[in-house]
């Protein structure tokens, strides 16, 4: 059977060969070529691949549809607390804890957040060790800031403003702040992605859904998907990848999830209801 099918794959590429020669005669080579990437880029964007943070409002509502009440939530890499503001909006009696290491923008969110008693803000970064590390952006509070010194030239961004910071275990924060079952998760720090998952290898059993991002700063982590795809697996976690249509499963790794435009996931953990 499995013989049968293998031959008819073969005959099926072939057959699509034979069909792309013809529109190659008709086209031109290079003409060809470019709707084929026009057609795979916004293909794989209706997929939710390279959808990135074009709309905060559909990742919280993705997650929403899978988790519905939020009462206790984190918000790994703040930034201006966008995130924060959805969550906010459905649950206004949710308490969220906010992660931004970038002084300029930790200011800016105690300013924003100056009036709200469920809202506890944290001038850390998160990581698998507590230390003082160095923050590299372009700019000063810029959304692209990062533990990893990235190189963005090729896209003419030089990451050369740099502050020092301090990062803290999320295990130890949760065991501190004595947080129970935690609804959400939600992780957008640029390339730390996998240290942060492994800071909270302790208590990862009492989150219900963890949001993170996967994209071009993984490049320069050196991470790739199934890594990730591994990681929640082991931990009985269920991955989908958000897109315009509503959250889509993701039940097994293939190599076509290797896509390094900025794409939003969220893992649900199958043993926390």
């Amino acid at each position: 059977m499995k013989k049968h099918t293998f031959i008819q794959n073969i005959n099926s590429r072939s057959k699509l060969i034979i069909i792309a020669k013809l529109f190659v005669i008709v086209l031109g080579k290079k003409l060809f070529f470019r709707i084929l990437e026009f057609i795979e880029i916004r293909a794989a964007f209706l997929q939710g691949k390279g959808f990135g943070s074009l709309s905060t409002e559909i990742e919280h509502t993705c997650v929403q549809s899978l988790i519905n009440k939020i009462s206790l939530a984190i918000d790994i890499g703040a930034y201006k607390g966008e995130y924060t503001d959805k969550i906010l909006a459905k649950n206004p009696m949710c308490r969220v804890h906010l992660f931004e290491p970038s002084v300029k923008n930790y200011t800016y969110l105690k300013k924003k957040f100056y009036s709200y008693n469920n809202v506890y803000l944290n001038n850390n970064a998160v990581s698998n060790k507590s230390e003082e590390v160095t923050l590299y952006s372009d700019q000063e509070g810029s959304m692209l800031s990062s533990l990893l010194k990235r190189d963005l030239s090729y896209i003419n961004k030089k990451f050369e403003f740099k502050e020092k910071v301090k990062t803290i275990k999320l295990d130890d924060y949760i065991s501190n702040e004595k947080l129970d079952i935690i609804d959400l998760i939600k992780i957008d720090c640029e390339g730390s992605e996998l240290n942060i998952l492994n800071s909270f290898e302790k208590s990862i059993n009492k989150v219900r859904c963890i949001q993170f991002e996967f994209g071009p700063a993984n490049i320069d982590a050196k991470t790739n998907f199934k890594i990730f795809f591994d990681f929640f697996s082991n931990n009985k976690f269920t991955i989908y990848r958000i897109t315009a249509f509503g959250p889509i499963i993701i039940d097994k790794y293939r190599e076509i999830e290797e896509n390094y435009t900025t794409t939003n996931y969220i893992a649900l953990n199958d043993n926390v209801i």
